[in-house]
């Protein structure tokens, strides 16, 4: 099952004390989360311990979609609650998570982070026909702009989406507006 642990080797940006600003990589996570890492440029090596939300991922871990079908890169906290404050930073709002499956036997695949409140937001057809393909889809029209993550764990928390994930809803969206050459909605 998908886990929220930061894996070893992820290249991240650290964000916090002395080696604020600069690349790294994780190099051991502990079970209860705090990690040790190597700053990129310490030509000593040293082994530092942080705590996840102490850095950012260095690449992409989630998509933003929007109603016109931009697709955004983005790069969310690792921590599980300055990724939800980030979150709904992004989106301007109270944040709801939606897990989305791709069998008949519910494996996730996919989550997504909503709008709660946001039935004043225009459809977003690109985000819902995505959606919509997975059997475990919400079945609803998705308003307002969409933050696309990898699977979500055992407590429901949004894992990162990977690069073969991202790739596959670009392309998607990036099918739709060359097959439609406009928005799918005015």
């Amino acid at each position: 099952m998908p886990t929220t642990a930061v894996p070893a080797d992820r290249r991240i940006q650290i964000t916090a004390r002395e080696c604020e600003g600069r690349p790294g990589t994780v190099l051991v996570t502990a079970p209860e989360g705090s990690c040790t890492v190597r700053a990129g440029d310490d030509p000593a090596g040293r082994a530092l311990p942080y705590q996840p939300h102490e850095f950012t991922a260095a690449e992409p871990n989630a998509l933003l979609v929007g109603p016109t079908g931009t697709a955004l890169r983005v790069n969310l906290p690792v921590g599980r609650p300055q990724r939800r404050t980030a979150a709904a930073q992004i989106l301007e709002g109270e944040v709801e998570y939606i897990r989305l499956a791709a069998c008949v036997h519910g494996v996730p695949v996919l989550s997504l982070a909503v709008l709660q409140q946001g039935a004043d937001q225009s459809v977003n057809d690109y985000a819902t026909l995505i959606t919509e393909i997975l059997p475990g889809g919400p079945g609803r029209n998705l308003r307002g702009p969409v933050l696309f993550f990898g699977a979500a764990d055992d407590h429901g928390w949004p894992t990162d989406l990977g690069a073969r994930e991202r790739q596959i809803i670009e392309k998607f969206i990036g099918a739709l507006l060359t097959e439609f050459s406009s928005p799918l909605r005015p």
